[in-house]
């Protein structure tokens, strides 16, 4: 996404402000993964979750899915009912 190729899209849809605040999140995030201690680190905790899907519960492969404010309801749903069904 911080490419030309994926940032070119984005400005050209949202404007270049939103993609500068956008490649200033990444930044934040870079800097988050590089500072944060390993107990509070989401990037590490996300890459550690994976491990333990694919090796200890047997989840072959894990999706990324883009979200914005407008489907942030359905998407919170549905992150619930799956807890759920597979928690319980």
């Amino acid at each position: 996404m911080c490419s030309a190729v994926g940032v070119l899209p984005l400005a050209l849809q949202y404007g270049y402000p939103v993609v500068q605040q956008f490649l200033a999140g990444a930044h934040d995030m870079d800097a988050h993964f590089f500072e944060a201690p390993l107990r509070g680190n989401i990037p590490v905790l996300l890459g550690l979750l994976g491990v333990w899907n694919s090796s200890f519960l047997g989840h072959p492969a894990r999706v990324i899915l883009p979200c914005t404010f407008y489907f942030f309801a359905l998407y919170f749903c549905i992150v619930l009912f799956c807890m759920i069904y597979f928690l319980v």
